[in-house]
């Protein structure tokens, strides 16, 4: 079982085929889940210091005072550390739970729910290594702007754009992980891995230009 988060990186097939007889999914989750909480944990001194260089000067005094008070107190680091927590638990069930409906009513294939979760973990545990990668580079340098992403041709955007979140969501490493989960697919329903590619990519597009249109218009 522990081999297999490995192997995920030098044979998918293999591990997509003990998946598909045994889903197990619970070491392959808390690893993710813990590296995630880690790199968190370590990088929140920086977020708290470039969200305190932007609030100044944009907010009056009293408000900028208590948002220092906040930053500087334990609330900032448990909520964040909670909101990590949720929201990487949330985009996991959800993964599996928006993929596990598509196969069941539009190509009414025979997966569960425990199948597409163990697939799920198991292919995300590739976008760690982006993170590993990132996570010195970042500390070295004090800042967030370290991308693995398209913006590594596009530097010139400005941030909280429609071009610049949808380039940025252009993550290597997510799209490493998207291919890995199109093949788990094929090998869970036997469709033409044509066919998921398709399937896996026009949906997570879909989602990018989504959120990307929400921060265009946020500016």
């Amino acid at each position: 079982m522990g081999k297999s988060l490995l192997k995920i990186f030098y044979a998918p097939v293999e591990v997509f085929n003990e998946l598909k007889e045994k889903p197990y999914w619970l070491l392959a989750f808390i690893v993710f889940l813990v590296v995630m909480l880690a790199s968190s944990a370590g990088l929140l001194p920086i977020i708290k210091s470039t969200a305190m260089e932007t609030m100044q000067g944009n907010i009056p005094s009293g408000d900028a005072e208590q948002a220092m008070g906040f930053f500087n107190g334990p609330k900032f680091y448990l909520i964040s550390l909670v909101g990590v927590c949720f929201s990487t638990i949330l985009g996991v069930l959800f993964q599996a739970g928006i993929f596990l409906f598509i196969l069941s009513l539009f190509f009414r294939k025979d997966v569960t729910f425990k199948q597409m979760l163990s697939l799920t973990v198991h292919t995300k545990l590739v976008t760690l290594l982006g993170i590993v990668i990132k996570f010195p580079i970042i500390l070295a340098k004090q800042s967030m702007e370290v991308h693995t992403d398209l913006l590594l041709f596009a530097p010139f955007l400005k941030p909280k754009t429609f071009l610049y979140t949808f380039l940025g969501s252009m993550d290597f490493f997510t799209i490493w992980s998207f291919v890995l989960f199109a093949m788990g697919i094929s090998v869970f329903t036997k469709l033409e891995q044509k066919k998921t590619y398709i399937l896996v990519f026009v949906s997570w597009l879909i989602s990018i230009v989504i959120l990307s249109l929400i921060s265009g218009f946020g500016k």
